[in-house]
């Protein structure tokens, strides 16, 4: 059943199993599915690593959240940085330091990119410009 094999993926971790999943109408417990996959790195008699770096930063909010759950002191005794300086990073405890991107400027290079193809030209990838805002965590 679609519901055995959605808990399989989570079971395994599997973020990519999960979001096919998901697409298939299958349902995804994603509380279940976190702490199944991240629970194994944060308990136990102690930490093997000092640091996150996450690919949003409402996957660095969690990973606060779960570690602080587990007494752990942010950035004392891990430091979390996201990724996409969201408006909430700022207002976050501890504030999140995080990576920026020009939203505006994306936007406008996907457009551009789309409208290239449909129009039959070649289109490369292209990195756009970030910055690291430090903040406390």
């Amino acid at each position: 059943a679609a519901e055995d094999v959605a808990a399989a993926a989570q079971q395994a971790g599997g973020a990519a199993q999960a979001a096919a999943l998901r697409e298939e109408g299958a349902p995804i417990d994603e509380d279940r599915a976190y702490d199944e996959a991240v629970a194994p790195l944060l308990d136990g008699d102690g930490l093997d690593f000092d640091g996150i770096f996450a690919s949003s930063d409402a996957i660095a909010m969690g990973a606060i959240e779960a570690l602080q759950a587990r007494g752990h002191m942010i950035p004392r005794d891990v430091s979390v940085v996201g990724f996409d300086d969201s408006p909430g990073a700022a207002l976050f405890s501890p504030r999140l330091t995080s990576i920026r991107q020009d939203w505006g400027v994306g936007g406008e290079l996907l457009a551009q990119k789309v409208l290239d193809k449909v129009a039959g030209k070649a289109v490369a990838s292209r990195a756009m410009p970030v910055a690291l805002i430090i903040r406390e965590s």
